[in-house]
């Protein structure tokens, strides 16, 4: 019997792709753009396999969808999916485990130096006819201080090495690792309080999850130095983003590069029009490889749940009965 996955939403310019990777397996794909609870459960009857996003794959999702074997999700994060529901509905859930950490790190990179060197202030101010380098003023140098990662993967690893040539100290924030784990990279694991109290730079590469949801707020932000610089490139529910704006307005931290916002696209007035505050648009993931990689591993893992085999990026566990 031919499968039917059903692809909920997706920013690609085309799912030629996807249906080229199904060329000659028995799987019928359908596309039906649902972004909300009530428009996945509409979309799903019927379906062995969803393919999401952003859409939210919520328990009444499972209940739903009688004959779902496996959710994939294009990306890393699984925080839009209800993991323990699906276990329980004996549903697989598999995601992109790697694929972008050679983009995410020089994306963060990129914001780290716009906003400690003011180069997109200075392009807009450019732009507007304007030619004044005393507008930055001051400008601290970068030699000398200490970049700190919270969360501290992959993707920070990567970041590390990128800026060993800048004459910085390391050090990093995650509870999963032991201090040992974190020396073998070259950095210093420090607790929260420490971290806070010891970075220059923060750059952000925790998941969101219960525990990390607004770990970065205004009680924070108050106690960070007046030069500190925020990144964040992970998820946007992680820092508070109206605390944040806040902090960059009163001057208890000197600025914040963001690829990520608590919702996305933002909402009105969600954001704040600082020239010390730099933003784009989720895109630190991308580069065209980096998109074939992921729309590649997100089919495999399906296809590999619809034909009995065990797919390599599995996030949950099921029970042997299942």
């Amino acid at each position: 019997m031919t499968a039917r996955l059903i692809i909920t939403d997706h920013s690609f310019p085309s799912l030629d792709f996807e249906r080229e990777l199904l060329n000659g397996e028995d799987v019928e794909l359908e596309y039906v753009q649902a972004t909300s609870e009530r428009e996945v459960v509409d979309a799903i009857e019927g379906a062995d396999a969803v393919l999401a996003t952003n859409a939210p794959i919520t328990s009444e999702v499972f209940e739903a969808g009688d004959d779902l074997q496996v959710v994939g999700r294009y990306g890393i994060g699984v925080d839009t999916v209800d993991v323990e529901a699906a276990t329980e509905a004996s549903v697989q859930v598999v995601n992109v485990a790697s694929y972008c950490e050679e983009e995410v790190s020089t994306h963060a990179l990129a914001l780290l130096l716009s906003v400690v060197r003011r180069t997109a202030a200075f392009d807009r101010e450019i732009r507007a006819e304007k030619w004044d380098w005393m507008e930055a003023i001051p400008l601290q140098r970068l030699g000398g201080k200490t970049v700190g990662f919270a969360g501290f993967g992959k993707i920070a690893h990567n970041l590390l090495k990128k800026m060993q040539g800048f004459d910085v100290d390391f050090v990093a924030y995650d509870p999963y690792l032991s201090g040992k784990e974190v020396a073998e990279f070259g950095a210093e694991k420090l607790s929260f309080d420490e971290f806070v109290g010891a970075v220059d730079i923060v750059s952000v590469h925790t998941p969101l999850t219960e525990e990390t949801a607004g770990l970065f707020d205004a009680s924070v932000f108050e106690r960070m130095d007046d030069s500190a610089v925020l990144v964040n490139t992970s998820r946007g529910g992680v820092v508070d983003i109206e605390a944040l704006s806040q902090a960059v307005e009163s001057g208890e931290i000197y600025g914040a590069g963001l690829d990520v916002l608590p919702h996305e696209p933002p909402e009105a007035g969600e954001i704040v029009d600082h020239d010390r505050i730099v933003y784009t648009p989720h895109v630190g993931w991308y580069s065209e490889e980096a998109m074939a990689e992921l729309r590649q591993t997100a089919i495999s893992g399906i296809l590999d749940v619809l034909n009995g085999e065990e797919p390599a990026n599995r996030v949950n566990t099921l029970g042997k009965n299942s």
